[in-house]
């Protein structure tokens, strides 16, 4: 009989926002996840303001790797087991 590996059980947005017994490096990694959230949204809205064909150039180079540095810290926080409904 093969045997699965059990993955880790998530802890949900709710369990995150009031349990004590989160990690400094969590703690950290959820933050960071935040603020590459913040960077994406902005990155977002610099691509769709951009009217110069140089900006628009640049916030595709700024949105490409905003959205790399949020992917990579929200596989991360998966693979730590913190899932966040909110991301």
């Amino acid at each position: 009989m093969a045997m699965r590996r059990l993955a880790p059980a998530r802890r949900t947005a709710e369990q995150v926002g009031t349990e004590q017994s989160l990690s400094p490096e969590d703690q950290k990694l959820l933050s960071e996840v935040l603020q590459a959230r913040e960077e994406w949204l902005s990155a977002h809205s610099y691509f769709n303001n951009a009217t110069d064909p140089a900006l628009v150039d640049h916030s595709i180079l700024l949105l490409q790797a905003a959205e790399r540095k949020y992917m990579f810290l929200l596989n991360e926080a998966k693979a730590r087991g913190l899932a966040v409904d909110r991301f």
